[in-house]
């Protein structure tokens, strides 16, 4: 990692980004009510390490991204730091891979904008939900249009901006799935933790 990546990940900025997009999760969504998760898009992966401490005990999360290094990378700190909810870790496409259905799946940072296809991506991240489930992802403002993105999403939606600090302003998105969690997901639904999507990169996360 170079020193201006190393720079931005311990910004300020970064930070904000990074404590407010967790927030608005906890304060929205029981998560005690998941029993199966997934979140596209690890890049450093400190949200998903995040996220699989709060489904401990109760739900596994599922971590796809498209880049094999940085799946072999975050697979291996996990390992080396003993999570005591390890992620079951998968490299793949988000546009050609078909995974789930998942209680929650989570598409943050700068992720869907990355894809090139920021509308397809929201599209396919919520045909992994199940109904009844949640959808969450945050809008950066400076590299998306949040207003014109949020016409992608289906269901009853909550949504707040944040933008106290413009450079890293985003508008942060759950929308919960139409129809009803009958019969809960469970980690056994989840991957194998060697599964692979569809490794194609025609996208990049």
């Amino acid at each position: 990692m170079t020193s201006v990546y190393q720079r931005y990940f311990l910004s300020p900025e970064r930070l904000y980004l990074d404590c407010w997009t967790r927030y608005f999760l906890r304060q929205h969504l029981d998560l005690t009510q998941v029993k199966a998760s997934c979140n596209v898009g690890i890049g450093v992966g400190e949200f998903d390490d995040w996220l699989g401490h709060h489904l401990t005990g109760h739900a596994k999360l599922t971590s796809v991204d498209i880049d094999h290094t940085v799946v072999a990378a975050f697979r291996e700190r996990q390992r080396r730091h003993e999570h005591p909810n390890p992620s079951v870790v998968v490299h793949g496409d988000l546009m050609q891979a078909s995974l789930g259905p998942f209680d929650l799946v989570t598409m943050v940072g700068s992720t869907a904008s990355e894809t090139h296809a920021p509308a397809r991506a929201l599209q396919c991240a919520q045909d992994w939900v199940r109904p009844g489930g949640w959808f969450y992802t945050t809008l950066m403002h400076s590299i998306s249009n949040p207003r014109s993105l949020m016409a992608e999403l289906r269901g009853e939606l909550i949504v707040e901006e944040f933008t106290a600090m413009e450079e890293s302003g985003f508008t942060a998105v759950l929308a919960r799935q139409p129809g009803v969690i009958d019969d809960p997901a469970t980690p056994d639904d989840t991957p194998e933790p060697d599964a692979k999507a569809d490794p194609t990169e025609s996208e990049t996360t």
